[in-house]
């Protein structure tokens, strides 16, 4: 079978090995000049890493079992991590039992209803139902109001921005557990994992799988136009100066760029119309010689700051694969119409540097390098309704699907999910070769 597969994200590229590992002829045509999508890798003269921030957690099964099928299970480290709040300027730990009972954000009652509710939530028998509840309403319920205006609001501002107060509940249940499960119940340690040389090890490793076994990746490669002619699929990119033809064609972009591309496909789109609500990324990162706090993440429950957390990537990995240098990233999360995208990076570095000192007078002096990295379309958001589908869709002959991100069913996204959802759509497609 000829597969044809849009889009060299994490996504695309587990697609596209499994598939080949099945016997089928693959071939994965990425727009930009570089693998892994969100989850690619970026040169920061000193060291490679993570363009975006990614950790993986314990429960990130998923993502360990492919890690696993890859054979670089031995490149996997995990390491005791802390993570920290920022509150009225001060830097307080949350790292175990004994923290948390001395945290001085919250009451001895305030600490109470935080621990009880994140217990409860464990326990929440239907996790769909909360599609139907407003985020910022089902937490003041679990966590109590005081400890949702502490804690719950500035992290739903934070993360999600002007969509704060239209976020369903089961997104945060879903992020609440995933980080809950990072946790040793026993001490409340938190363990984070990643791969000796960040996820371009992954990237490199599933391309280079893919072609070994006979498959052909193509970056630059647009798809333009896509049409039907009798049982395959024709496909126009700005690289082949012939048609491409295939057999099936998988899509792993957003439907309504895909619907731009193949408008006229019969019995495709299910449900015309309607998209999810996309959120994007703006992030300043900093190359510097020593780290600026001993925590891989900094929740921030003041008000006033730019950016919506600080992240030290750096604490998490060893120093040898940063070069004796440590990674400091100050993300932003904006809808993709935000004026913060037209800023330029002088501007986002000024803004965010501003405020990065009132914390730490004179931190400036010390940054190496800087650089600001934009992402229009991180995340799909169903924030309006339910999930309008729950399993991939495809054309009435299942000679084009689309599986993408907006299959999340409200999860918090991470490449654990993006595993998830292309080893569940996998197993709908009945016509695969080699099962």
């Amino acid at each position: 079978m000829t597969v044809g597969i849009i889009g060299g994200g994490i996504m695309g590229l587990v697609i596209a090995s499994r598939l080949s590992r099945l016997g089928n002829i693959v071939h994965v045509m990425e727009s930009e000049s570089q693998l892994g999508g969100l989850a690619t890798w970026f040169d920061y003269k000193d060291f490679f890493w993570d363009k975006f921030y990614h950790v993986i957690l314990p429960s990130d099964h998923y993502l360990i079992d492919l890690i696993d099928e890859l054979n670089l299970s031995d490149q996997l480290m995990w390491t005791p991590t802390k993570s920290g709040f920022l509150w009225h300027k001060q830097y307080i730990s949350m790292n175990n039992h004994w923290e948390l009972l001395t945290f001085p954000a919250l009451t001895a009652y305030q600490k109470a209803r935080l621990v009880g509710g994140i217990l409860a939530c464990q326990f929440w028998t239907n996790p769909e139902k909360l599609h139907h509840v407003k985020a910022k309403d089902w937490l003041a319920s679990v966590f109590g109001n005081d400890v949702y205006k502490i804690i719950w609001d500035p992290l739903l501002e934070s993360k999600f921005g002007s969509l704060k107060e239209s976020i369903p509940a089961g997104i945060m249940h879903s992020t609440i557990m995933r980080y809950r499960q990072s946790r040793k119940t026993s001490s409340g340690q938190e363990i984070m994992g990643h791969l000796k040389g960040g996820l371009k090890v992954l990237i490199e490793r599933l391309a280079q799988d893919i072609i070994s076994r006979g498959g052909k990746i193509t970056c630059n490669c647009k798809v333009t136009s896509i049409t039907e002619q009798s049982k395959n699929v024709v496909v126009n990119t700005n690289t082949a100066q012939q048609p491409l033809v295939f057999e099936r064609v998988i899509n792993t972009l957003p439907t309504f760029i895909f619907q731009k591309i193949a408008p006229d496909i019969k019995g495709l789109y299910r449900e015309q119309g309607q998209h999810p609500q996309f959120l994007g990324v703006i992030c300043l990162s900093l190359v510097l010689g020593k780290a600026f706090s001993p925590f891989y993440l900094t929740n921030i429950l003041d008000r006033g700051y730019p950016f919506t957390g600080i992240v030290e990537p750096s604490n998490v990995g060893s120093s040898e694969e940063f070069n004796g240098k440590h990674l400091l990233m100050l993300p932003r999360y904006e809808v993709p119409n935000s004026p913060w995208f037209d800023k330029s990076d002088q501007e986002i570095k000024e803004a965010f540097l501003e405020k990065l000192n009132s914390i730490r007078p004179g931190f400036s002096d010390g940054i190496e390098k800087s650089f600001v990295q934009r992402a229009r379309m991180v995340q799909a958001l169903w924030i309006d309704s339910v999930p309008l589908y729950s399993e991939p869709q495809r054309n009435e002959e299942e000679s084009i699907w689309i599986v993408n991100s907006e299959l999340s069913q409200g999860h918090t996204l991470s490449n654990n999910n993006i595993v998830e959802i292309a080893t569940k759509a996998l197993k709908k497609m009945t016509w695969i070769q080699g099962r």
